[in-house]
């Protein structure tokens, strides 16, 4: 049987892991382990090639489903403690101390700066990126633009280098928690705090792209938020210092992450702008406003084929309680033409400040059927009542006009 013959290569030299994760699975108990453990060897003492698994089939303790799962669960701890292995012991003056996160460009450490005493983040990034010749040029460049970034709602660069040519980056430790944890603790991040966290995230990328660096990765787990409640974005020129000027990499591999990528990146734009990057906060904002991912497609190519193509619904369908201002922002932020989003950082925002306040944004009017959120157009100086401030004024007919053209245009963006 095909689960026999599984247990017969996986058991194999240490037939009391698998009976160790049979116990803790509550399939059998610890007497019926031993049990199972006295008459395997019974068995092969009489010449038998039986193994725990098969052994407890045998002797009906276990079905062959259970025994699946069982190596099933197997395999997922070989691999979570293969993960935890450290790569080495130290990367120049910093002493790794645990795993804290894992990305497409490499694992996550905290670290203990051994000169200084103090606790940072040290991102090791994955071998394989660094193969053409440029390459260390390109990242100790870039990664020196990165630590001129100095903004409390970005996290700090401290530094970088090369180990056993490894390249790995220190950043400031962040003591807090992922957006990405929050939202999947939250499910749907109450508007406010989503709102804030966006706003502080605005404040980051306007300090980047004033300084020429476009993130273009913006995303969940980019974001760390602090026990006091501050969004810091991480990662901040790091992606063009790993991939370079191509969104392409040598591997195929497209720069920004499927589910938050711009429809220009999905496309392989060479050099995108930093109106890329609202197109991924308003990815962002949107998840965590809906609790559901943008386009959480069978493939990353699917997902990157449905921000340039497809239509996410509408988030007042999936969160009734959103405003028509917070709507309407994620509808601008997520145009599919760079051209038709918001083209500063200060419109942004001013926008997302005119919200947490209650009042209409001024800078969000987009055509109907421009955005990737199904029906999130409309201007938002005409929607003005939804969020109880006063109707636009105008002359005679002119104004009853507006103000009429104002509730028709609320009651699409519902």
């Amino acid at each position: 049987m095909a689960e026999s013959q599984a247990a017969n290569t996986s058991d194999g030299a240490q037939p009391h892991r698998f009976g160790e994760m049979a116990v803790a699975l509550s399939y059998v108990t610890p007497e019926q382990l031993a049990r199972a453990l006295k008459r395997q060897d019974e068995l092969r003492a009489g010449g038998a090639r039986s193994r725990l698994g098969e052994t407890m089939v045998i002797m009906k303790l276990l079905d062959e489903e259970k025994v699946r799962k069982v190596l099933g669960e197997q395999r997922r701890l070989r691999l979570y403690e293969a993960n935890q292995k450290l790569p080495v012991e130290q990367f120049g003056e910093y002493k790794l101390v645990r795993r804290i996160g894992e990305g497409g460009m490499g694992t996550v450490y905290e670290a203990r700066d051994v000169l200084k005493g103090n606790s940072v983040a040290l991102k090791v990034l994955r071998k394989g990126l660094g193969v053409d010749k440029s390459y260390v040029h390109r990242f100790s460049r870039e990664i020196s633009a990165a630590e001129r970034l100095e903004h409390p709602n970005i996290v700090v660069t401290l530094g970088c280098g090369t180990m056993k040519g490894i390249q790995y980056l220190a950043m400031e430790y962040v003591d807090g928690e992922t957006f990405k944890t929050t939202i999947e603790l939250d499910k749907q991040v109450e508007e406010k705090k989503a709102l804030r966290v966006a706003l502080d995230v605005a404040r980051a990328l306007q300090h980047a792209h004033k300084l020429g660096l476009v993130h273009r990765d913006v995303k969940p787990e980019n974001v760390l938020i602090t026990k006091e409640g501050v969004a810091k974005l991480a990662d901040l020129g790091l992606s063009k210092s790993v991939y370079g000027d191509s969104q392409l990499t040598q591997t195929g591999e497209i720069v920004g992450s499927p589910n938050y990528i711009s429809p220009e990146q999905a496309k392989g734009q060479r050099e995108p702008d930093p109106r890329s990057d609202w197109y991924s906060l308003g990815a962002t904002l949107y998840h965590a406003l809906t609790g559901k991912q943008p386009f959480a497609a069978a493939s990353p190519l699917d997902a990157m084929m449905l921000h340039i193509k497809g239509k996410l619904a509408n988030p007042k369908e999936l969160n009734p309680k959103l405003s028509a201002a917070a709507v309407l922002i994620v509808a601008k932020l997520m145009a599919k033409e760079a051209g038709e989003r918001y083209q500063s950082a200060a419109e942004v925002i001013e926008d997302l400040e005119a919200a947490l306040k209650g009042e209409a944004p001024k800078n969000a009017a987009l055509a109907a059927g421009r955005s990737t959120v199904e029906n999130g157009s409309g201007a938002s100086a005409l929607t003005a009542q939804t969020t109880g401030t006063e109707p636009p004024q105008g002359k005679g007919c002119l104004g009853v006009l507006l103000f009429g053209l104002g509730l028709v245009a609320a009651l699409f963006a519902r």
